[in-house]
C-alpha cells in the first residue's frame, strides 16, 4: 500500500525572521536607492530556499531561526486574574 503525501501546510512569509527583517529596513532602502539610483529597481530574483535565506540572515547577522512560541493560555484564567486584580484595587476582595 503507498504511503499518503504529507497534509499540505500553506507557505506563511509573513511570519519569517526574513520578512520581518525586510519590512523593518524598507523605507530606509528605498529611500536610500531614490537618491543613487536614477532608473529605480527592479525584482530580479525572489529567494525562497530555506537553506539561502538561513546563509543571508547569518551573514548579515541576523537570527536564522523564528523566536519560540509562548505557551498557550486559557483565556478564562486571565480573565479571573483580572477580575481579581481589579477586585482587589477597589477593595473587595
Amino acid at each position: 500500500m503507498a504511503a499518503l503525501a504529507p497534509a499540505y501546510l500553506p507557505r506563511r512569509p509573513t511570519e519569517t525572521v526574513l520578512y520581518a527583517l525586510v519590512r523593518q529596513n524598507l523605507e530606509t532602502f528605498l529611500a536610500h536607492a531614490r537618491e543613487h539610483y536614477d532608473g529605480g529597481l527592479r525584482v530580479i530574483a525572489v529567494i525562497t530556499e530555506r537553506d539561502a535565506v538561513r546563509r543571508i540572515l547569518s551573514h548579515l547577522g541576523q537570527p536564522t531561526e523564528a523566536p519560540p512560541l509562548a505557551r498557550a493560555r486559557d483565556p478564562t484564567d486571565q480573565e479571573d486574574e483580572f477580575e481579581a486584580e481589579s477586585q482587589l484595587g477597589l477593595g473587595l476582595a
